[in-house]
């Protein structure tokens, strides 16, 4: 460790001696110059100005009349072209977008013919150099459109609208923090979350850390989905980058706030079954500003905003029909004394209102019915979140920029969310996250600049009960009353707080990242690395309360629990764990323009991802030595360190130059048509969960599990910490990964058409495939021996002397084809729009390391048949349809200019030019029905004398998904399309 340490600092110290993020904040403008004859212009002065803070740059171009300005901040540009004997040749209105190489071609024209041209145009929309396929998404399709993610508004979610990419469905599980989707045939936890080239991914659950719901801070989104270049991967599915904004020469702001209440909504179907005739009180109001300008004119220039966030709600929960009623609960106290179980079930769960269903049990012969009636619980919601940026750009030299931009996000608090039936059981959350960024951009001459970062982001979240009392006894269910379910969820209806709650996390994340740009002749080259250093602090120890489980009333009331099941540190452990590991990433890579025509896109990366599970020994060590050096706790196996992630990266980029007439006119438009495509490779992330799985079992913690307990509330809370007397510690449930556990890797291919229809309108089709290998999957590590009869309840297992054993393998594939059309038309004459169609299947032998959906086990059904567990993946969506529209009326004159001849006129220019109509739609068809058996593994059944395989109580994600600002309970709840009503009403 210390010599890794001491490597990186002796890094970091010379990149300070060089004159110094990949581009990932900055373009290329680049271009060929040629007379009125087509033949190419060389050493022509080439000048680019940025009009929002006057920068300017100079070169000249090459003998084939080829230039091109490295590292240029994103941002509207002014481009001139001079030669002696040629006019003067200037080209305003260029938009360059984060990444772009933005290709703007000039013809000159002699000085006889013309003294001077000004033009105004974009650069055109065809992409010409790279093979990549993707979307981008500018500040004004970001601000204006609808950018809902999962009922709050989260700038990522544009996401949603991008081809190849589909959303959960109706019982999916949100896995990843934030917005959730899968893109191009890989999971949702295969994306990559960038702000302003900071990494911004939560290590434990994937998805995005720093919240943005302020969508008047973001310059652009760009959405990558296939064929990354070689500067861009730890995930094989997506990356996504978003840039926020500078400020410039003129101030300029923004002000905005969104209300929403209850006479904007409409009842919920939870409300519906509640009996309220109208919606439930609601008080949200989401309001802030932006702000930015210039510190010293030409030269330092600042951006800020900040963002007020409130909710105020009164919500229904879920409704459980088996509560005792008022008389039921009369009948309850009766036999109470000596009966601790029932004297909690009495506390924790109030009365229902009779439905006309009872349950009965019998005590020494005498038979007691107990009247049964519905409860539905409600909660009052406070959510207070508070969002700020502040960035400064400072021009160090015409070639040197220097930027500093923090984000903060802060929750202090956020209450009533999570389960509300039985009252008492909702959930306090907080969280805190800070992100510290400094870059500077340094161009050394006309051939060679560079960008070198260090950022620095924070992570911290806390969850637990909003009444401290629900922790005093275990999660207690029963099935006949209908209280069911152990993890925090909505959907859950047993009294005692979930046992996955409390827990807390902090994490920080420490980033130093170089990447020198080369030109040489017609070669791009890029040469850089990315070495970041995660601590993460966690306590999450599920089931330290403990699960009792009964299948009746009168099993109840004898309480004897046909589960019961608690975890108990063992000697030498701790409930809180620290993690430490260093992640390092290196890349080379070359945009060769071999003609003018075609260009070549080649890069190879090398990913070498910390192994966080070897954090895991120093504290297994010192369970070993309080356990006598006992063999049997030694944490085994231990994978070694993933050392080769090679990522070869091979494109190119076919732009014909024919005739304008004909066939070939006709298909290219002459200079109007792209055929690129490519293969890629890339390696996804094995995030942080996998690792708290391992420290939540054997040989970390004894996960007791006991069938059948007599006595079971006072016996199960009495277990006494360690392995308990006469048990052998082999039959303990474990949580292992195996000994090759690694990275796992997508290939990647494409092969896209893209033809500019007019100089605003761009239409494109083309072939993406995906093909995922060594995915994560969950086994049984040691299955029964089916040959016991059906139910199998007593096989033996294959290695007799162990228990059961849960592994985290590299043993799941998958396959995605799909064909990917769009027209996009760029913003003139008041319109704006874009349509996307994808038809795709996409099949795999598991889709998740845990449950992807209600109903779907991610546990394979037969541990050595797993091909026999093919077909189509939880995230399939043979079809999908997306499209974005914005629509405004304009006047000639310019809103706020007072026409002299008629001062009204100020007035209905700004009303006509803020008439305006947006909208986003998506549509999409779920996979086929998926029949149990088969070839699934929807409706398989677990042996019910074992635990839980999916995500039981010991392997839930941790510790809570961030929607927007807020938290969501660990993990976030299975969205259902329809309430669910626990117990015998209604079944």
């Amino acid at each position: 460790m210390m010599s890794r340490r001491s490597w990186l600092y002796a890094v970091v110290l010379l990149m300070f001696w060089v004159p110094v993020a990949a581009q990932s904040t900055t373009g290329t403008i680049q271009g060929t110059v040629r007379d009125n004859q087509d033949a190419v212009v060389p050493g022509a002065a080439v000048a680019v100005r940025n009009v929002q803070t006057n920068a300017v740059r100079s070169l000249t171009t090459d003998p084939a009349g080829f230039y091109r300005f490295l590292n240029m901040p994103v941002g509207e540009y002014e481009l001139t072209v001079d030669l002696a004997g040629f006019g003067k040749h200037v080209r305003s209105g260029i938009t360059l977008a984060m990444n772009q190489d933005a290709v703007v071609n000039v013809g000159i024209q002699p000085a006889s013919i013309s003294e001077n041209v000004e033009v105004r145009a974009d650069a055109p929309l065809l992409n010409t150099t790279t093979p990549e396929v993707g979307v981008r998404f500018d500040t004004t399709r970001i601000a204006e459109l609808p950018v809902s993610g999962a009922s709050f508004r989260d700038v990522f979610a544009v996401a949603l609208s991008a081809p190849g990419v589909s959303q959960l469905g109706s019982g999916q599980t949100g896995f990843a923090s934030g917005t959730n989707f899968s893109s191009n045939g890989m999971r949702v936890r295969s994306n990559n979350f960038m702000i302003d080239g900071q990494d911004s991914n939560d290590p434990s659950v994937t998805g995005r850390q720093q919240p943005i719901n302020n969508t008047d801070i973001i310059q652009e989104v760009r959405l990558i989905t296939n064929q990354f270049a070689a500067e861009f991967g730890r995930a094989a599915g997506s990356v996504v980058a978003a840039a926020t904004k500078s400020g410039t020469n003129r101030f300029r702001g923004s002000a905005f706030w969104f209300h929403n209440d209850e006479n904007l909504n409409a009842r919920s179907n939870l409300d519906k079954r509640a009996g309220r005739t109208e919606a439930p009180f609601r008080d949200e109001n989401q309001y802030g500003g932006t702000l930015g300008g210039p510190i010293v004119r030409d030269r330092t220039f600042f951006f800020g905003s900040y963002q007020r966030w409130t909710d105020r709600q009164l919500g229904s929960g879920f409704t459980l029909s088996g509560a005792p009623t008022e008389q039921g609960r009369s009948v309850l106290q009766s036999i109470a004394t000596g009966r601790p179980q029932v004297q909690a079930l009495l506390e924790y769960v109030p009365a229902g209102t009779p439905n006309g269903k009872t349950a009965s049990f019998t005590i020494g012969g005498q038979q007691f019915n107990v009247p049964l009636g519905d409860l539905t619980g409600s909660s009052s919601v406070v959510f207070n979140n508070d969002q700020a940026m502040a960035r400064v750009d400072h021009s160090l030299t015409p070639g040197q920029t220097l930027v500093g931009r923090y984000l903060l996000g802060r929750t202090p608090e956020s209450s009533g969310t999570g389960q509300v039936t039985p009252p008492g059981l909702t959930t306090v959350n907080t969280s805190n996250q800070h992100a510290v960024n400094t870059w500077l951009n340094s161009v050394i001459g006309q051939h060679l600049s560079n960008e070198f970062r260090v950022a620095w982001s924070h992570l911290g979240t806390n969850t637990g009960a909003q009444d401290p009392s629900s922790e005093a006894i275990p999660s207690l269910e029963i099935s006949e009353l209908g209280m069911t379910g152990f993890n925090a969820a909505a959907s859950r209806t047993a009294p005692g707080l979930a046992v996955n709650l409390p827990q807390f996390r902090f994490n920080d994340l420490y980033q130093f990242q170089n990447n020198l740009t080369w030109v040489r002749g017609g070669h791009l080259m890029k040469v850089g690395f990315d070495v970041r250093y995660q601590y993460v602090k966690s306590f999450f120890f599920p089931t330290i309360r403990g699960l009792l489980r009964y299948s009746t009333l009168q099993t109840f009331v004898n309480d004897v629990a046909e589960a019961a099941n608690i975890n108990k540190p063992l000697p030498g452990g701790q409930e809180v764990n620290y993690y430490r590991w260093w992640d390092q990433y290196y890349f080379v890579q070359d945009e060769w323009r071999v003609r003018p025509s075609l260009t070549l896109n080649l890069g190879v990366r090398y990913e070498l991802p910390g192994n966080n599970i070897q954090s895991l020994i120093e504290l297994n060590e010192g369970i070993l030595g309080a356990n006598n050096n006992n063999d049997v706790f030694r944490l085994t196996p231990v994978p070694k360190t993933d050392r080769n992630n090679v990522q070869p990266r091979l494109g190119f980029n076919w732009s014909p130059r024919t005739a304008a007439g004909g066939l070939a006119g006709l298909i290219t438009g002459g200079d109007r048509f792209v055929l690129r495509g490519g293969y890629a490779r890339t390696h996804d992330y094995a995030f942080l969960n996998i690792a708290l799985n391992i420290v939540s079992s054997f040989p970390y913690v004894a996960a007791i599990n006991r069938s059948n307990l007599s006595n079971a509330f006072v016996q199960l809370q009495s277990t006494p910490a360690g392995v308990p007397a006469g048990t052998n510690p082999n039959l303990l449930t474990r949580t292992v990964v195996t000994e090759d556990f690694r990275a796992p890797y997508a290939d990647q291919f494409s092969m896209e058409m893209q033809r500019q229809l007019g100089q605003n309108l761009v239409a494109r089709i083309g072939y993406v495939g995906t093909f995922g290998k060594d995915l994560l999957q969950t086994l049984d590590g040691n299955p029964r021996q089916p040959f016991c009869g059906n139910p199998c309840t007593t096989g033996p297992r294959v290695d007799t002397t162990r228990g059961v054993i849960r592994t985290r393998a590299n043993t799941a594939e998958s396959w995605y084809h799909s064909l990917q059309t769009g027209i996009e038309k760029r913003m003139s004459g008041g319109l704006s729009a874009a349509v996307h169609y994808t038809w795709s299947r996409y099949t795999d032998t598991a889709s998740e390391i845990f449950n992807p959906s209600s109903g779907e086990v991610a546990v394979a059904q037969d541990s050595f048949d797993l091909a026999a567990d093919k077909g189509r993946s939880a995230y399939d969506r043979p079809h999908r349809l997306t499209g974005k529209l914005r629509l405004g009326a304009a006047v000639h004159a310019q809103p706020g200019r007072i026409d002299r001849q008629d001062p009204r006129r100020l007035a209905v220019s700004v009303v006509l030019y803020r008439a305006e109509w947006r909208a986003i739609h998506a549509a999409q068809r779920h996979r086929p029905d998926r029949r149990p058996g088969g070839h699934r593994r929807v409706g398989w059944q677990r042996d019910p004398a074992e635990p839980e395989h999916g995500p039981g109580p010991r392997e839930h994600d941790h510790p809570g998904a961030h929607r927007g600002g807020r938290i969501d309970p660990v993990h976030p709840a299975v969205r259902h399309a329809e309430p669910d009503v626990r117990g015998r009403a209604g079944r």
